[in-house]
């Protein structure tokens, strides 16, 4: 297998931050759903509808303030998500 190492120029990024941790965690996900509706709802239907694979890392890439990468890692089932 070949490995290539890809250099990428710095990419500006949105992100809240929570200065109590974790007790803070409800109130930064609010502040991203303010921006992203149906954050919350988009992430529960795939944890739903797919088996997460809990060996691969959840990554999210917020391209810009209205615009969400998620890239969720799930078993092979056979089967895509249904949109709705």
């Amino acid at each position: 297998m070949a490995v290539q190492v890809v250099v990428r120029p710095p990419v500006p990024v949105m992100y809240v931050e929570s200065a109590t941790g974790l007790a803070g965690a409800a109130e930064a996900f609010r502040q991203l759903e303010a921006r992203l509706p149906g954050l919350k709802r988009t992430f529960e239907r795939m944890a739903r509808e797919c088996e997460r694979d809990p060996s691969r890392p959840s990554v999210e890439f917020y391209r810009s303030q209205k615009e969400l990468v998620l890239l969720f890692p799930v078993k092979e089932s056979g089967r895509a998500p249904q949109d709705s």
